[in-house]
């Protein structure tokens, strides 16, 4: 459940908004392989780091957790994935796989939000400095956030990646898999998981 809910902060922190793609200056990308929407997804399906190369996978002794490049030093995961961590944290950048692949780069610093609450998930958001800086370039970009106070439509679609459980025993997670979420209200959420432990935040 957790490597659910880390997904899921993490679309919402680095949600690539699809209405919004044709002005953003590294438009969201349409899945190439995602299957039609009328079907069933179990665990999405697989895509290639350059479909999202901002994702990052984030390790300490294995991948435990996801998150998003935001700047050249900088990621922005959940902050339930850092708060027990403050020191031998990797991220590893640039691979479609957790094991290897790509750059593992140590994390210098965590800075999670002040407000973060760990019992409502209120503020789940935490940010980790890097020892040195990733190469940035037209192919390896980092994620465009929205602009602060900007709304999420209920119903809209938004792109979601990372390497959770799939749920399906014949599909690996060692792959970087992703699917499409419809954005739903707080009120939906409390309603579907029956507690009023969903804030407005």
């Amino acid at each position: 459940m957790n490597q659910f809910i880390t997904l899921l902060a993490t679309a919402v922190a680095c949600v690539a908004l699809v209405q919004g793609a044709s002005t953003a200056r590294h438009p969201a990308r349409p899945w190439w392989n995602a299957p039609p929407s009328s079907e069933r997804i179990v665990g999405g399906f697989e895509i290639d780091i350059l479909e999202v190369p901002y994702q990052i996978s984030l390790q300490s002794y294995g991948h435990f957790c996801g998150g998003s490049i935001i700047g050249a030093n900088w990621v922005l995961t959940a902050g339930h994935c850092a708060s027990d961590y403050d020191v031998g944290l990797h991220v590893r950048v640039g691979s479609s796989l957790h094991g290897s692949g790509g750059q593992l780069v140590s994390v210098k610093r965590v800075i999670q939000h002040p407000q973060y609450n760990p019992n409502t998930i209120d503020y789940d958001f935490a940010l980790l400095e890097l020892e040195q800086p990733v190469q940035l370039s037209e192919e390896f970009f980092a994620v465009e956030l929205p602009e602060q106070d900007q709304e999420v439509e209920d119903g809209q679609l938004l792109q979601v990646s990372g390497w959770g459980y799939t749920q399906n025993p014949s599909e690996s997670n060692e792959a970087l898999r992703a699917t499409n979420v419809p954005a739903v209200s707080q009120e939906e959420c409390r309603e579907s998981y029956g507690t009023n432990q969903i804030t407005d935040r």
